[in-house]
């Protein structure tokens, strides 16, 4: 019952947290940390979410593992983060 506590909570913090223009397509534990798999419309977006994420008090220390442009027209940006 405790995990599903902590579940619950954090996709309650991650629903306040989003930015509009990110999408996420995989959310997974790895050891003490959560990856963030998704897709941003800019750079800065993603950046934001990782501001929001240092800002809160039951997330910390976010790390961008990678970011790329998956598609020059539609300026989508793929990104991968852990916190």
């Amino acid at each position: 019952e405790n995990n599903s506590v902590l579940v619950i909570h954090l996709f309650d913090e991650l629903g306040r947290l989003m930015p509009e223009e990110v999408y996420l397509n995989q959310i997974k534990g790895v050891g003490d940390r959560i990856v963030l798999r998704g897709y941003s419309d800019s750079s800065q977006t993603v950046s934001l979410l990782m501001q929001k994420i240092e800002n809160n008090a039951w997330m910390t220390a976010p790390n961008l593992l990678e970011i790329k442009n998956e598609n020059e027209q539609t300026k989508t940006n793929s990104f991968t983060l852990n916190f």
